[in-house]
């Protein structure tokens, strides 16, 4: 049973897990990751499998705007849609928050992206 919900602080140690494992050099930090949950302009979304994290969406709002920052779907769970369905409940919430803009920033060799 797939769930999208706003991370609890315990959830961090696994986002920074998942986000090391696809990312590897150009990962966030655990720190970089705990800045962004305390940042009042920013949430951290997470879906589930049961209670299993198999992914995240960290974003940062300011008045009307927000700008995804980071999505990560765990390996054995891509290419399923969980990222397009993450991406989806995460518009339909700026939507019903009254954001007019989403900014995302992707790299030119980011294929999958």
């Amino acid at each position: 049973m797939l769930k999208i919900e706003e991370a609890k602080e315990r959830d961090l140690k696994c986002i920074a897990k998942i986000e090391k494992m696809l990312f590897d050099k150009q990962a966030w930090s655990y720190e970089q990751i705990l800045s962004e949950f305390k940042n009042n302009f920013s949430k951290i979304l997470v879906i589930k499998n049961k209670e299993d994290i198999i992914g995240y969406l960290i974003y940062r709002k300011i008045g009307e705007e927000s700008e995804l920052l980071r999505i990560g779907i765990k390996k054995d769970y891509q290419k399923q849609g969980f990222g397009t369905y993450l991406i989806k409940e995460f518009l339909e919430r700026q939507k019903r928050e009254g954001v007019k803009k989403v900014f995302l920033e992707v790299d030119f060799f980011n294929k999958p992206a």
